[in-house]
């Protein structure tokens, strides 16, 4: 099925005209393993390792940026050649960009403190708690 992934994205950069020569701009936010600044200064993780992989194949050059979530976000939505890379696929988002992927598997799980509730029987029962996230997050 990752093969299927891989080939889909190499087709479709493929044929867009405009990506080569000019190259993508990625961006992406530090959320480790998935993306994040390596001890050398390169951006690398799991998620940007398999998107370098994939453009070194296609013979695409492109820069990497590491951004606050929420305003790489909007810059790939608003700009041209500007892609984003790790997201969530969610309906709200769906009709903004153009999808690829998935790249990754990452299931979402609550963390309590030491003091906090031993167990919850289901996301509903946590409503009664406060729970904390970041503007534009799909998880939030």
């Amino acid at each position: 099925m990752l093969r299927l992934y891989r080939t889909a994205l190499l087709a479709l950069l493929w044929l867009t005209p405009a990506v080569h020569g000019a190259g993508l701009r990625l961006l992406t936010e530090d959320y480790p393993p998935f993306n994040m600044v390596q001890g050398d200064g390169r951006i690398g993780g799991l998620s940007t390792d398999i998107v370098r992989e994939l453009l070194a194949r296609a013979g695409i050059g492109y820069q990497i940026e590491l951004l606050p979530w929420l305003r790489a976000y909007n810059t790939a939505v608003l700009t041209p050649q500007t892609c984003v890379y790790s997201t969530t696929r969610t309906e709200a988002r769906e009709a903004q960009l153009k999808w690829i992927g998935p790249l990754v598997d990452n299931p979402w799980v609550l963390y309590a403190r030491d003091d906090g509730p031993a167990r919850l029987a289901n996301l509903e029962a946590a409503r009664g708690y406060r729970i904390g996230g970041y503007a534009g997050d799909a998880e939030a």
